[in-house]
């Protein structure tokens, strides 16, 4: 078995971005960001590391459209779940109001 070391870098700035898992899937939180994994082997009979990164991560494109499209609007309105319920979400330029559905 391996073990991974995720980070993710901002410029100088450098945070975990995973558990040692050899797995890892970007998120909205790796937009722009260096993806950089160290791994090592954690059985005996095999030595050695191997690393590597990706990045920058880029922004969806159909979400860069959505964006812009919320701020030129100057207000968005919008429905997203929890474990409390749904909530709707509206954001204007003067407030931002959350209220439970």
């Amino acid at each position: 078995s391996i073990r991974c070391r995720w980070t993710r870098t901002f410029g100088e700035l450098e945070e975990e971005a995973g558990d040692s898992s050899d797995v890892y899937r970007t998120s909205a939180d790796d937009v722009g960001s260096v993806i950089r994994v160290e791994c090592e082997a954690q059985e005996p009979k095999f030595l050695g590391m191997a690393g590597g990164s990706i990045g920058p991560i880029p922004i969806d494109q159909d979400v860069m459209r959505s964006l812009e499209g919320y701020i030129a609007a100057r207000e968005s309105k919008f429905e997203v779940g929890s474990k409390e319920g749904r909530m709707r979400i509206e954001v204007t330029e003067s407030k931002v109001q959350v209220q439970y559905v």
